[in-house]
Order: C-alpha cells, then sequence, then structure tokens
C-alpha cells in the first residue's frame, strides 16, 4: 500500500517539540492504532516520515503514542532527524537578549528546547563565571563551625551555595558530628526548656552539637513546629455522624475544616463506617448478569443494586463474566465530539466531563485524538503577555486566570517564562499585633475563631504558627 500523499509537511523538524508549533501544518489524525501489531505498511510509513520530522509527527499520522514510535524506530534502526544547527544569526541573537531575557523565553523565540540554549550559551561562553578559589580563611571558617552551623547558613556566610560547601566540607575530611552527640541531663533539660523559644541553630550553638541532632531530641519531647491536631468535641462527632454517608470524605474534610485521613479514622474511631460486605442474594446475581451482559457501566449497576463500584467489579471478576462480556467504554459520538470541541479550552477538564457523562482522563485522551489539547492556553499571543504584564501585581493568579479565559496553572508558568516571580505585593504581610493575637489564640481558641478574629486563612495561620514556633502546652 503506497504511502499517503496528501498529508501535509512541516517545514522544521519536530524531534525537539513538546507541543505542536503554530506554525508547522498538522496532519489529520490517524486512527488508534494503541497496543496493535505493527504491520508492513505501519513500518513503512514510519520510515518516511519518522527521520524527516521526529516523533511527535510520525505518532500522530499512526495513531500511537511517541514512546511506542520511538521504540519501533529503534528495534528497525531507522535513524533520528538531525538536530538544527545553530546558525550566525541565533548566535546574535543569543548575545543580544541573554542579560534581559530568561532562558525559557530564548527557547521560546528561538523555538528550541531549554538544554539546547543552555548549552549554546555554555558554548558562547555567556553563563555564570565561575565561583571563585576557596581561601584559607574559608577553610578556617568552616573547620570551627561545620560541625554546628548548618549547611545553608554556611552558604550565606560564605557567599556560596549549599551544594559547594557540601562539596568542600567532604574534600576537607572535616568529620561530623550528627550522630556523636551525647546529651548529658543537663543538656536535655536546657533543650526542653527552650525548645519552641531558640531555634535548633542557637540551641545547638550553646551546646556544641549539630542542630539535627538537637530536632530528634527535641521531638522525642513532643515537640512539633506545626501544632498537632485539634481534638474531637462532642459537637464535632455530632456533625461527622450527619455528614456520614450524604456527601464524600473529602467534601466531609472541606465541611469540617479538617483533612480525610483524620476524617477516616475518626469513622473508624466511632464505628459508623461501612460494617463487613452485605451478602449477595440471588436476585442481585441475577440483576447483575442481566445488566452486566447488556454493557451497563459499573456506575450504574452499582447504583441499581446500593453497592459500591469496588464491590460490583469484584462480582463480577469472581462470577468469570469479565472473559465473557469485558466491559468497554462506548464510543464516542459525533455530536459529543463536537460538543468536547466547543467547550475544551473554556471549562476544565472535570466539568467538561460531567456535561458529557465520562471520565476526565477520557475527555483528555479524546482532546489528544481530536488534535485539540496542544491549542487552548498553550500558546499566547503578544496581547495577551501585554495584558498579563498589566494584571500582574493587582490580582491575584486565580483572579487573572478567570479574567483571561486560562487555568490558574497556566498563568503561574507563563508568570515563570516572563520573569514574573517576585513576591506578589497582595500577600498582607503580618503585624507585631496579630502575631500578639495569635499566641494568645493559640491553644485556647478554635481554628474558625481565630479565622474570624485574624481575617486570614487557615494555612496562613498554620504557616504563621510555624514560623513562630508556637508549641502547644
Amino acid at each position: 500500500m503506497a504511502a499517503r500523499k496528501d498529508l501535509p509537511e512541516p517545514t522544521v523538524t519536530l524531534r525537539f517539540a513538546r507541543t505542536w508549533p503554530e506554525e508547522v501544518p498538522m496532519p489529520p489524525a490517524g486512527p488508534n492504532r494503541h497496543g496493535e501489531i505493527w504491520s508492513d505498511n505501519d513500518e513503512q510509513r514510519l520510515r518516511r516520515y519518522y527521520p524527516r520530522f521526529g516523533s511527535m509527527y510520525a505518532a500522530r499520522v499512526l495513531g500511537r503514542t511517541r514512546t511506542a514510535v520511538a521504540s519501533r524506530a529503534s528495534r528497525l534502526k531507522v535513524a533520528e532527524p538531525p538536530a538544527r544547527l545553530w546558525s550566525k544569526a541565533n548566535d546574535r541573537f543569543l548575545v543580544k537578549h541573554r542579560k534581559h531575557c530568561t532562558i525559557p523565553q530564548l527557547a521560546e523565540r528561538l523555538k528550541r528546547s531549554v538544554p539546547a540554549v543552555q548549552t549554546r550559551l555554555c558554548d558562547l561562553g555567556l553563563t555564570t563565571p565561575n565561583a571563585p578559589e576557596w581561601t584559607a580563611k574559608e577553610h578556617a571558617f568552616l573547620w570551627k563551625h561545620a560541625r554546628a552551623m548548618p549547611y545553608a547558613e554556611l552558604a550565606r556566610r560564605l557567599g556560596r551555595t549549599t551544594d559547594a560547601i557540601a562539596m568542600r566540607i567532604a574534600d576537607l575530611g572535616i568529620p561530623s558530628d550528627r550522630n556523636r552527640f551525647k546529651p548529658t541531663s543537663s543538656d536535655r533539660a536546657f533543650i526542653r526548656k527552650n525548645m519552641g523559644r531558640l531555634t535548633f541553630v542557637e540551641i545547638a550553638r550553646r551546646l556544641g552539637a549539630y542542630p539535627g541532632a538537637i530536632r530528634t531530641i527535641a521531638l522525642g519531647f513532643g515537640f512539633r513546629a506545626r501544632p498537632t491536631t485539634r481534638p474531637w468535641t462532642e459537637k464535632d462527632d455530632a456533625m461527622l455522624r450527619s455528614l456520614h454517608g450524604t456527601m464524600s470524605r473529602k467534601d466531609v474534610a472541606l465541611r469540617m475544616n479538617r483533612t480525610v485521613g483524620a476524617i477516616m479514622v475518626r469513622i473508624s474511631h466511632l464505628g459508623i463506617g461501612r460494617g463487613p460486605m452485605t451478602p449477595w442474594s440471588r436476585q442481585e446475581l441475577k440483576l447483575l448478569t442481566r445488566l452486566h451482559g447488556a454493557r451497563t457501566p459499573y456506575a450504574e449497576i452499582a447504583k441499581q443494586l446500593g453497592r459500591s463500584v469496588n464491590e460490583v467489579h469484584w462480582r463480577v471478576r469472581k462470577l468469570g463474566l469479565v472473559e465473557s462480556q469485558p466491559m468497554r467504554t462506548p464510543r464516542w459520538t459525533k455530536t459529543e465530539q463536537a460538543t468536547l470541541a466547543r467547550l475544551y479550552g473554556r471549562m476544565p477538564y472535570t466539568e467538561i466531563a460531567q456535561a458529557l457523562g465520562r471520565t476526565a482522563a477520557s475527555v483528555a485522551h479524546m482532546a489528544g485524538r481530536l488534535g485539540i489539547a496542544m491549542k487552548p492556553g498553550t500558546t499566547w499571543t503578544d496581547a495577551e503577555d501585554k495584558l498579563f504584564r498589566k494584571l500582574h501585581g493587582t490580582m491575584t493568579y486565580g483572579a487573572i486566570a478567570d479574567h483571561m479565559g486560562k487555568e490558574r496553572e497556566q498563568v503561574a508558568k507563563r508568570a515563570k517564562v516572563l520573569g514574573l516571580t517576585k513576591e506578589h505585593p497582595l500577600v498582607n504581610r503580618w503585624t507585631p499585633e496579630e502575631d500578639a493575637l495569635l499566641r494568645s489564640l493559640h491553644g485556647t481558641a478554635s481554628r474558625e475563631e481565630m479565622e474570624r478574629q485574624l481575617n486570614r486563612t487557615t494555612k496562613a495561620i498554620e504557616y504563621r504558627i510555624e514560623k513562630l514556633r508556637l508549641v502547644k502546652r
């Protein structure tokens, strides 16, 4: 069978591309061949497209994954597409814009990968100069303080990185006292008295030990940098009993301002969880067999039987119905595909999946099959960048995402590419009055009361408690 000649051919290689470039014509997606045996026609088309345009183009045409295409090409000994050579114009661009552009910005402008740009900058000598040589004074400082001072503090004092400090300490052969500290009774009393008041570094300096050893001893005394879980009250238990069974555990955790793990442990402690599995009756087995034979989804079967999806799944396997009547996801209709193409990029995967009655993974897979997964939100125009720079610092990322019709993760990634990653000016700093109020409320007021009086979120309060090292007594 002759290779198709009606496919648009790109003018550049897609070897290093992660997403489909706008200037490259996109061929129509081939039928899904994932997991199927490679035919002679598939291998012939692979030999034609892979050496010229890369795995992304060949994977789309052949209806397979990039990994499968690359693996098959390796077995057939098909050569990879040649790498793009750096031209003099590219080098002049790097020299001109290196000082005021980040490496991701340079990579985006040149349509190259970030590692390729980093390697070229190193070849041109445009990288950061090498660190200065170690002096005898710095060596003496390391010998004196390396045993009782953390690497981060040493790096700050000497103006070097923590990796450089660790490597130099190893080269000098400075022994570590992390596991050699043997505290006396007076040392333990001093640690118990000052934990939460002094930092581990300060205690280690006074006792001549390593901060990690002090931290281990403090944890043995029951010290926690973050507050422990607040105790369960009778009101909390009554609320948990009323909510249990009416919503998911995640929603219960959000309603009660606790973790999912804490909710699960408390449910088990109160004995309100689901008991042993109810035996299956003959009527239920007959209904299960009939619904399974009609290819009814597991979720619908579980709803009609009043059981969980896992129970239905394991009972189907135990009855031996999996091999004779395999359950498959219904095929996508043209109407569903048109709805997905219309909604994609305007709302998250989860909402689209809920509207179509499918899973988010199924929606993401079909979006890739239709060739629309690379379009919305991944490419930013100059007008969008200009608007983003104008809004940055005046609104939160979530508000910017809603304003520009994008996801918050896309906005956060774009901020890194544009170098807009400084501290957000909207973050309210804690005042001394708020710290004093937090100290008075800690250990005596509930978390809801703290939120109301401080007008801050639970996460902000927890971070501040950890910062102030408030120990619950």
